[in-house]
């Protein structure tokens, strides 16, 4: 027999959250509602049914309601005199809720509300009462964590932001996703890992060939978290003509922010013969007419970098613009001693 949240929740409190609970069979905002000290809520995938109502005077004392992954709720009913002190709402990922609750006009102390991942229906609705999202998501968010290895909580901004901000891990830990803030939007980086990279055998980059695995093997070290990653550790040199070559989709990242392209390589001080040829990295766009600017190259000294440590070798900086195409990477003249963890892509501000 399932116990009623009547008889379960103290009716003194002042914050609650339920999560994954996946009520059926009730309302909870019936129960929750008539808590007379309850200033802040937090409901995630805790309720399976489709409706929720609350009632007149209910809520009295709420300052904060957060709903997330709400998956079937389709209906929202909000009474005059209920939720008389709401000050924050926010509504994530309810993809049933097709209608903005009309209800919320009468709650005249609502300041900010935010939502994401609902219905255009919803969103629709919602501008044309005069509320517009007061946060800005990351380019191509809802894209990108689809790839991701592991589950974004996303049952509030601030766990959704927390949780990008320390980074995900996408496609197999072939790449490194998170975020940093400026002013008032978060940009997106990415790392690509040397196992999403391809050391080929031709300068021009148009033969189908490998380099000899003599020349090379993949590694696995460890990330600050302990996560293990797959790097390169070069072998032998990889000839005049030989390079690492890397692409990425320019979609991903924010536009109009100057991004930087480097890779982060280790120089092992007891492997690396003297002198150490220079290294030379390189970028380009795929469509350089439509933004992104022409392709461009450094060449690095090596003999004075710091050893032991991951340092970073620039491939290039430019300003993001739409319909660039893809970024090609490359790296050219590394030789024996080099460890090669991938290729960094972050914003310079």
């Amino acid at each position: 027999m399932r116990m009623k949240l009547a008889h379960i929740l103290p009716s003194n409190l002042v914050i609650l959250e339920l999560k994954d609970s996946k009520l059926k069979d009730e309302d909870p905002m019936a129960t929750i509602g008539a808590m007379q000290l309850l200033k802040l809520l937090r409901l995630s995938n805790s309720y399976l049914g489709t409706t929720f109502a609350c009632k007149c005077g209910s809520f009295p004392q709420l300052e904060e309601l957060y709903l997330a992954n709400l998956k079937n709720l389709n209906e929202w009913t909000i009474e005059e005199e209920s939720l008389s002190c709401l000050k924050k709402l926010e509504i994530l990922r309810c993809k049933q809720l097709m209608r903005f609750p009309k209800g919320l006009l009468f709650v005249t102390t609502l300041v900010e509300l935010e939502y994401f991942g609902m219905p255009k229906e919803f969103g629709q609705q919602a501008s044309g009462l005069g509320w517009s999202p007061r946060y800005r998501l990351p380019h191509y968010f809802e894209t990108i964590v689809e790839q991701c290895d592991t589950l974004v909580d996303t049952s509030s901004m601030n766990k959704l932001y927390e949780h990008l901000t320390a980074g995900v891990f996408l496609n197999n830990k072939r790449q490194k996703y998170w975020i940093i803030k400026q002013e008032d939007g978060y940009h997106n980086c990415f790392m690509l890992y040397a196992i999403d990279l391809f050391p080929l055998p031709l300068d021009d980059g148009l033969s189908l060939g490998h380099l000899p695995y003599s020349c090379y093997e993949y590694i696995k070290m460890a990330e600050s978290d302990g996560t293990l990653i797959e790097v390169i550790q070069v072998q032998q040199p990889f000839g005049c003509n030989g390079f690492i070559r890397g692409k990425f989709d320019t979609r991903y990242l924010s536009m109009g922010i100057t991004y930087e392209v480097a890779f982060v390589i280790m120089l092992l001080e007891a492997v690396c013969a003297r002198p150490i040829p220079p290294a030379t990295c390189g970028m380009a766009f795929g469509r350089p007419s439509l933004g992104g600017g022409p392709p461009q190259r450094h060449e690095h000294l090596l003999d004075d970098k710091p050893k032991d440590e991951w340092i970073r070798l620039l491939a290039g900086r430019s300003k993001m613009a739409r319909n660039t195409g893809k970024l090609e990477i490359s790296l050219r003249g590394i030789q024996p001693g080099a460890i090669i963890k991938g290729v960094i892509i972050e914003p310079v501000f």
